[in-house]
């Protein structure tokens, strides 16, 4: 609002002032698209690591279901070559994870958080809760 406020004025200060907001307005612009290209990038490897996970339990599955058919040919090739390869994708995958975000734990680590905090636990109860206990209902009497 202040850039075009300032678009109508014409004398000499009024430019530097809109030329000094368009240059802080680029910059503003330039941050979040790095941060939101990182966000969508650590958001998209978060979605590939739970659809690694997703794979290993239906491979599970149906290793369970296998063996209760009797079908012990199909239930060792799920055993040891495709419940392997799809725990070592996921391992692949969650070390990948790791490893970037020990590399940017200062600048963007955690943009999507996979697990709840003590402190995520803290803010939601105390918008919760109510600020002052409430009024006794009956007082004690005294006899």
């Amino acid at each position: 609002m202040a850039g075009e406020a300032l678009k109508k004025e014409t004398d000499l200060n009024s430019q530097t002032r809109l030329a000094k907001v368009t240059k802080k307005l680029q910059d503003k612009e330039k941050k979040m698209d790095s941060l939101s290209s990182a966000w969508e990038s650590e958001k998209n490897k978060r979605g590939a690591l739970s659809d690694a996970k997703e794979r290993v339990e239906k491979a599970r599955l149906d290793l369970e279901r296998a063996m209760r058919k009797g079908d012990f040919g199909g239930a060792g090739e799920l055993k040891h070559v495709k419940i392997p390869s799809l725990e070592a994708e996921v391992h692949r995958l969650s070390a990948q994870l790791e490893g970037e975000e020990e590399k940017d734990s200062i600048a963007l680590s955690m943009m999507v958080p996979d697990s709840v905090t003590e402190d995520d636990i803290a803010v939601v109860v105390a918008r919760s809760a109510p600020s002052s206990p409430p009024p006794l209902l009956f007082m004690p009497r005294s006899f």
